[in-house]
């Protein structure tokens, strides 16, 4: 039942960024496989083509274009009518820039990320880069 209403919403936000020419995100937080599992439902739900869509993943389930997260710099100069992005190994500010610059016009992105609760003590990469000499990894808290 969720599921349904979860599409219902993301065809919806489809249906309005195509009407204005504008990107639209979902962001689904939870399980990571039914995150997977309930990207696909939108993308099918909302009738976008799977080569035209692109997913920034480890998983390589999806029967589209997928880059690891690293590998965001490729999405540069190309667009998608559908991005799905899964932040549930790490969150990169710069990845989700290049994610988002990556949905046409009248597009959807589906963002997909643990649960909102535990967002905070999730550990990523990035970290590294958010500690500021004389401080280091084990200084930066999760919390802003």
């Amino acid at each position: 039942m969720l599921k349904n209403k979860v599409v219902k919403q993301a065809q919806t936000l489809y249906t309005e960024a195509s009407t204005v020419n504008e990107r639209r995100i979902i962001v689904l937080a939870g399980d990571r496989e039914a995150g997977y599992a309930l990207a696909e439902q939108i993308i099918d739900g909302c009738g976008i083509p799977w080569e035209d869509t692109t997913a920034v993943s480890s998983y390589t389930g999806f029967p589209c274009e997928t880059v690891n997260r690293q590998e965001t710099s490729a999405l540069l100069g190309q667009t998608n009518t559908g991005v799905i992005y899964d932040l549930h190994t790490a969150f990169s500010p710069d990845g989700i820039g290049r994610a988002t610059g990556g949905i046409d016009g009248g597009g959807l992105g589906i963002f997909l990320m643990p649960d909102i609760d535990l967002w905070a003590e999730t550990r990523s990469d990035i970290d590294q880069y958010l500690a500021v000499p004389p401080f280091d990894i084990n200084d930066v808290t999760g919390h802003f």
